[in-house]
């Protein structure tokens, strides 16, 4: 599944969500109830952004909007609250009345569902941890007055919390970016209450997005196998810098693991272009030296694993080399197949995934970018080139810092596939050297890029295999998608 799919299916719901609205409008004056219209706009927009059709509704979609939907992402006061079960009630009754685009479940289970969970949604909504990012800063510009459609008074608010000056529960917004790994779901504001319109959206996304992460995240990324790898780099290539040919070489690939048959340069090469790529090194005159962000790497590590996980995507050439000029497929199609990989992490915040399920989205991807229409999504000989480029992938994901590898599906004889463990199916693993004194995994996660050989129990053994996205990569997933306009 891509970032591109059902785009027609989503535009078309909303579209079929407005026309529904509009007639449960009608409806209610029809037949002489109350409804808040606001609780229905709500509803329709949540189960939009879940990827939902507006007009079908089950028993388990009404009991998530309750307990998660509107406690995630909706601002309303205390004394509003119990407007969402009765609008809720009657907005079932509409939809059970028929209509073209409307299928819903038995009518009384919706009704009792709704019951059901009363108490449970006014707790949800009485515990600020439940809420999303921007729900939470929302609430904190009502508590001081702001005018969320104020550009002036955003801009002043803003500026206070960058210095310190507005007091908030630090850990209750540890609790919710550990949770979302800083995403902002839809943001909505009780019209009477306050309003979140597009200058309320940009302090939001200011804030989400400007504030320093949490702590944890900030240690984790100091360290990640990354930055401790381009620490050791950064101390090899020294002050004087290292030839870019000859015996320097040949000491980096013995040293940070390279050299491989199909033409990549394996850990060394990975390394040393990730290090370019953040600009902890560059190359000057025939020689490997220090690069600007170097000191970084002491001062600011989170920021140049933020600039490392932006820059994967352009890494293709030496995470998934060939034995031609080119890289595989997925290495030239990296750049488009990353984002769908940030969105498949960040939709799960931090539940496993398959690594074959990681194989069917890069091989659905590459048909897209190809325009294939095959059936099972890519044609037949592509398993083999797909199921190590998957492994190839997920292990510098690993070597990032985004996943953890989980072992097996069922837990019978899981193992721990950590950055010095075969993978299966893949032979070769990773060693430590010592690099002046300090230790740095050579290989990549455990896989050696060149002599990746694909047993015959591969398939089994991938269905098996379960990644997760950590606190970290869930964090940095957010911001990179953010960065590309794919989140708010």
């Amino acid at each position: 599944m891509t970032a591109s799919d059902h785009l027609d299916d989503a535009d078309a719901w909303e579209e079929i969500g407005g026309e529904l609205l509009a007639d449960f409008e009608s409806w209610a004056d029809e037949f002489g109830v109350d409804v808040d219209h606001f609780v229905a706009q709500a509803a329709v927009d949540w189960r939009l952004a879940e990827g939902g059709h507006p007009g079908k509704w089950q028993v388990g979609d009404l009991r998530e909007l309750l307990l998660v939907g509107f406690p995630r992402g909706v601002v309303m006061v205390r004394e509003q609250w119990d407007g969402v079960p009765t609008t809720l009630h009657r907005w079932v009754d509409f939809l059970s009345s028929g209509g073209e685009n409307v299928a819903v479940g038995e009518v009384g289970l919706l009704h009792s569902e709704i019951d059901e969970n009363v108490a449970a949604f006014h707790d949800a909504m009485g515990d600020e941890r439940n809420s999303g990012p921007a729900k939470f800063w929302v609430t904190r510009m009502r508590e001081h007055g702001v005018d969320p459609d104020d550009p002036e008074e955003n801009a002043r608010f803003l500026t206070a919390v960058r210095a310190g000056e507005v007091h908030y529960d630090r850990d209750v917004l540890d609790v919710i970016a550990r949770r979302s790994g800083g995403g902002v779901s839809s943001v909505f504001v009780k019209p009477a209450a306050s309003t979140a319109d597009e200058g309320a959206g940009d302090v939001v996304g200011a804030l989400v997005g400007g504030l320093s992460p949490s702590a944890e995240v900030a240690v984790a990324a100091a360290r990640s196998e990354l930055i401790t790898r381009l620490r050791v780099l950064v101390d090899w290539v020294g002050a004087d810098g290292r030839s870019v040919v000859g015996e320097d070489v040949v000491a980096g690939n013995g040293a940070f693991g390279g050299g491989s048959e199909d033409g990549g340069g394996g850990g060394f090469s990975l390394l040393v272009e990730w290090g370019k790529a953040v600009q902890v090194v560059r190359v000057a005159d025939g020689k490997l030296v220090l690069g600007d962000a170097a000191a970084w790497l002491a001062e600011r590590p989170v920021e140049v694993w933020r600039r490392g996980m932006s820059e994967f995507q352009g890494l293709g050439h030496v995470v998934c080399p060939s034995q031609y000029p080119l890289p595989t497929l997925v290495g030239q199609f990296l750049p488009e197949i990353a984002p769908d990989l940030w969105a498949c992490f960040y939709g799960r915040g931090g539940e496993p995934v398959p690594v074959a399920e990681l194989g069917e989205l890069l091989g659905q991807a590459l048909s897209d970018q190809l325009t294939l229409d095959v059936d099972g999504g890519v044609p037949d000989g592509w398993g083999h080139a797909l199921r190590r480029d998957v492994l190839r992938v997920a292990a510098v994901l690993e070597v990032l810092g985004v996943v953890e590898v989980l072992g097996n599906v069922d837990g019978v004889g899981a193992v721990e596939w950590s950055a010095g463990a075969d993978w299966p199916g893949v032979t070769g693993s990773a060693s430590v050297s010592e690099v002046d004194g300090a230790s740095a995994a050579t290989g990549v996660g455990g896989l050696d890029q060149g002599a990746a050989g694909i047993s015959g129990e591969a398939d089994e053994e991938l269905g098996r295999v379960l990644v997760r996205a950590t606190p970290l990569g869930l964090w940095g997933a957010g911001e990179v998608l953010r960065e590309l306009g794919l989140v708010a």
